[in-house]
This record gives structure tokens, sequence and C-alpha cells, in this order.
């Protein structure tokens, strides 16, 4: 669906999200909680599968497990944070390091964001929101009503 201008709608613009997880099941179920906000998900399955894919897509936001196969979260956050195209995108770090100073390696690294694992959908809906209105995104604002709306339910 267009507009009579021929681009995109609200109804077809969606806020895309980078989900970098290694693990098969937690990464499908983070999907379907994103996918329930009205996100859309890019997938990639280790640290140098999400630094391409950030690149590629340009995500509004990335969700990056930090204990992957073939680069870490946090070197991949470090190299996302030194390319141009994606130097600003914000980035979630989904760690089961839950603890003070595994928050500092996180936001020492780039990472805008620290939640520990276990993650709720009520915390996640909040970071991304917080972190989509903070950067200015044009998303913010539909993703804000979204997550609104979702969340009463």
């Amino acid at each position: 669906m267009t507009s009579g201008l021929g681009g995109p709608t609200a109804a077809t613009m969606k806020t895309r999200i980078l989900l970098a997880e290694d693990n098969t099941d937690a990464a499908e179920i983070v999907s379907i909680v994103l996918k329930h906000f009205g996100y859309e998900v890019i997938l990639a399955h280790d640290g140098v599968e999400a630094v391409k894919n950030a690149v590629t897509f340009e995500p509004d936001l990335i969700l990056m497990d930090l204990m992957m196969p073939r680069m870490d979260g946090l070197e991949a956050t470090a190299h996302i944070r030194q390319h141009p195209k994606t130097k600003s995108i914000p980035i979630i770090a989904a760690t089961a390091m839950a603890t003070s100073e595994g928050r500092k390696k996180c936001l020492a690294a780039g990472c805008d964001e620290y939640l520990p694992k276990p993650i709720s959908p009520k915390q996640l809906a909040e970071a991304i929101r917080k972190l989509l209105r903070d950067r200015g995104c044009n998303a913010a604002e539909k993703s804000t009503a979204l997550v609104s709306g979702a969340l009463r339910h």
C-alpha cells in the first residue's frame, strides 16, 4: 500500500530491529515478541552476520546477544560503531552476564542499553521505545503506540 505520492504509508513502514542471537529457540521467541509489537525483525545468528546485516539493512535498532560464535557481541558492537553507516544505531546488549561489571563492559564497548536475560517483554519494549525516542527516530511515535497497545492486552 502506498500513498498518492507513491511513497510508503504509515501502514507499510515498520521499525526494523536487527536481532543478533545464536540460540535458535531464544531468537524465535524474541522475534515473535518483537513482531507482536509491530517491528520488522532481521536475524543474525553470530557476530559476523550481525555486522554484515547492520551495514546491509541499516536497522533502526540492534538487540545484541553477547555470547555468540565466530565473533562475540562486544566485538560485533565495536565493528558496528566503527562503520559510518551504522555508528549511530542504538544497540541493546542482551546477556546472561547480569553483573555490574558486565554492564560496564557493554556500555564501554558502545552499547546504549544493557538488559540481563531473561528479558521480560515489557522491559524490552520500554528499552526499545526509549532508545528510538532518544534517537529521534521517526518510527518512535508509531512504535510507542504499538507497544503501548500491545502491553495493555
